[in-house]
């Protein structure tokens, strides 16, 4: 809990790259410390010499408020342009009715609300879930290194969040069908709960002293080319003359190769070289570039005078990580790099 605050106070004052993502992910891990708070206080509200009733509710009510900052810190991350509008205000009207709820006079919590509390996060788990998989998609028809453009922290929380949000339905569940809570299983579940939740605050704290999220640059979209108008003729040419890019001049040697960049060589819009890329390659731009890096590591690998080591060889010819390496090498022949130049 002191873990959620302390880092929630980090980001909310941190001056870094994307500083809009970092508030709505504040508020995120602000808004769990509170509802951690607020479940210790109802677990130790025996050893508590006063009537903290009220905080109970109060406190329960943020949960509403866990889908929508989660919600926006990934538009945030996927859209470097993304802002709140007024409009996005309605998000929240379901923590305020549940404020109301209770200062209303209600005296507590029937199994409804938290039926009600937990479906309202399943419906933000879905849009969350498309935007993270149409933005690895993209990622890979504009860039040919990605390391540094996934969603690793996204997608630990979103992960993270989901297994905890699962242990509290069950707990639900449990004394929905039952008629009551069974303490063995409840005790196992709140220890688990609270463990993760440590791990959680750490790994997330530790992450992002080492690591950063960098969003799409804001001229970036997803290609759609239902209504191009690119002739036959044009992507032939534009066709042949990438080809030649990539097997003559082997622009894919440059580290961090965008599409923009071979675009404005070919004298091209970025959206209608992807098309081509697309429908003459069969490809992503990931993969093209990737691919051709994997031949000439091939063909470096056999070469009998060339001494270097992988290593060296995978930084040579335009890769940044050895696990991206590895793996795109062992898609395209099958074998590990060390396993072909041992056959080769």
């Amino acid at each position: 809990m002191f873990l959620y605050f302390l880092y929630s106070g980090f980001l909310f004052f941190s001056k870094k790259k994307n500083p809009n993502s970092n508030k709505y992910l504040s508020l995120f891990l602000f808004t769990n410390g509170i509802y951690l708070f607020n479940f210790l206080l109802i677990r130790l509200r025996a050893q508590i010499p006063f009537d903290l009733t009220y905080l109970f509710f109060i406190g329960s009510s943020f949960s509403f408020i866990f889908g929508p900052s989660l919600l926006f810190y990934t538009k945030s991350i996927a859209d470097k342009n993304f802002v709140l509008r007024k409009k996005d205000l309605i998000h929240f009207v379901p923590f305020l009715l549940s404020l109301l709820y209770y200062f209303f006079g209600v005296k507590g919590f029937r199994m409804e609300y938290y039926g009600i509390k937990y479906f309202q996060i399943i419906i933000y788990f879905i849009p969350i879930f498309i935007i993270i998989r149409e933005y690895q998609h993209n990622i890979k028809e504009y860039f040919s290194a990605i390391e540094k453009l996934n969603l690793k922290r996204l997608i630990v929380i979103f992960i993270v969040f989901l297994i905890l949000w699962g242990i509290d339905v069950s707990d639900f569940f449990t004394i929905l069908f039952f008629g009551e809570r069974n303490d063995i299983v409840s005790t196992y579940t709140i220890y688990l709960s609270l463990i993760i939740n440590f791990i959680f605050a750490n790994m997330l704290l530790i992450f992002s002293l080492t690591h950063s999220e960098n969003p799409f640059e804001p001229n970036v979209k997803t290609a759609k080319y239902e209504n191009s108008n690119l002739s036959s003729e044009i992507k032939e040419e534009c066709a042949i003359k990438l080809k030649s890019l990539l097997e003559e001049e082997k622009v894919f040697l440059k580290k961090d190769l965008t599409l923009s960049d071979i675009s404005s060589q070919i004298g091209i819009s970025p959206r209608n070289l992807s098309q081509i890329i697309n429908e003459m390659f069969e490809k992503n731009f990931y993969d093209l570039i990737n691919t051709h890096r994997v031949e000439e590591a091939k063909k470096r690998l056999i070469d009998s005078n060339n001494t270097k080591t992988i290593l060296e060889i995978l930084y040579e010819v335009g890769f940044n990580s050895k696990s991206v390496f590895n793996s795109a090498f062992k898609k395209n022949t099958g074998f590990t790099p060390t396993e072909f130049r041992k056959k080769y």
